[in-house]
């Protein structure tokens, strides 16, 4: 779907699932993240695989979480979670989770502001401290 046939939906359009779309098991709220392939991993993902950012938790809108720190150095610099001090939790499922903070990360589709927080909630939901060494 192009960018102009994107702008042309409904809000109400755009949060409609496609029912031959697979979900890969992770949400955040009341939105369920598709199955991301390779192709979203390398394009960015579409607008629709985000949550709405009205429904993102304040203080993820607001930047000042370690979350946040973290989300805005891995999208500049790289990295690895280990780097700040995170890992996956235990019941996450690795792929799923790379595929889709990749994907989100990549994106070009919607405001700066709106990546940052929904991949911080995300960081936030499937991430713990790693313990010190």
């Amino acid at each position: 779907m192009g960018k102009k046939q994107r702008e042309k939906l409904k809000p109400s359009e755009a949060k409609k699932p496609d029912a031959a779309v697979q979900f890969s098991g992770l949400a955040l709220g009341n939105h369920k993240f598709r199955q991301f392939t390779g192709l979203d991993a390398a394009f960015g993902a579409d607008l629709r695989d985000y949550p709405p950012y009205k429904d993102i938790p304040e203080q993820f809108r607001r930047g000042n979480t370690p979350f946040n720190d973290a989300v805005s150095a891995l999208f500049f610099k790289g990295g690895k979670l280990e780097d700040f001090g995170l890992r996956l939790k235990p019941e996450t499922n690795a792929s799923a989770f790379f595929a889709a903070l990749r994907s989100l990360l990549c994106s070009f589709a919607p405001p700066h502001e709106h990546k940052d927080a929904a991949c911080a909630w995300l960081l936030s939901e499937y991430t713990e401290l790693a313990p010190s060494a």
